[in-house]
């Protein structure tokens, strides 16, 4: 099964509570989490991807820091390579991240290994915006200023996670002077939200998702939809 949808929906959580309760092994399906640094976790998601034990994970802390990430075409052949050997081993897969590229090259690969394709989408606007400023807060709860600050004093500013980051960019621009904290906090909220509503865009124009509205406070009935949609009689498509 590939768990996909835009950012900041929630698939982290359900995707670790569907592992943990039904047995899945999680493959990576995104760009930050291929990175080992644990001086980067708050912000690229890796705490909250990791943060249920028990779990076999493929693909999560595989590259250092300043290594290459593998292409879309390559991260293909990785994929098919670990979801064949989990299923040699009678495992359930569940592949999980919002990368577009690589969800865009599973999707569009016709393997059936990564079928059913389940998209998590939020309840409405209001669902959106309120779950980005809690995000927001717990980045600067968490350190982001901090683990930035550290960032950039270990020589990590060119590295593709800072220049690629929707959340460590405003905080530069904070502790260089640029931006207040306030505006430094709203420039990370447009961000999350101009690129949550570009990713749902994106993937909704796919063919051959099944959609499920995600309450992050109901988490159970996420779980038991996409219990549902699998057991489902008629064939994904």
């Amino acid at each position: 099964m590939l768990l996909t949808g835009p950012t900041t929906v929630g698939k982290s959580d359900v995707a670790q509570a569907l592992a943990a309760a039904d047995g899945y092994e999680m493959v990576n399906v995104d760009k930050f989490y291929f990175y080992h640094h644990p001086g980067l976790a708050t912000c690229t998601g890796m705490a909250d991807s990791l943060a249920v034990s028990g779990i076999q994970r493929h693909l999560y802390g595989t590259l250092d820091i300043n290594d290459t990430l593998p292409t879309p075409k390559e991260y293909l052949q990785l994929a098919r390579r670990t979801v064949d050997d989990i299923q040699s081993r009678g495992g359930r897969v569940l592949l999980e991240g919002c990368s577009r590229s690589y969800n865009m090259v599973l999707i569009s690969s016709g393997v059936l290994q990564f079928r059913p394709f389940i998209g998590l989408e939020w309840e409405d606007i209001d669902a959106l915006v309120e779950r980005i400023g809690i995000r927001t807060a717990r980045f600067f709860q968490d350190g982001l200023v901090e683990e930035t600050e550290q960032a950039l004093a270990g020589g990590l500013a060119d590295t593709y996670i800072m220049r690629k980051s929707c959340i460590y960019q405003p905080a530069i621009d904070h502790l260089r002077g640029n931006d207040s904290f306030e505006a430094c906090q709203k420039k990370i909220r447009d961000n999350l939200l101009r690129i949550a509503q570009e990713q749902h865009q994106t993937y909704r124009r796919v063919r051959g998702i099944h959609w499920i509205k995600h309450d992050p406070s109901n988490l159970d009935a996420t779980i038991d939809a996409i219990r549902k949609k699998i057991r489902a009689p008629r064939p994904f498509r």
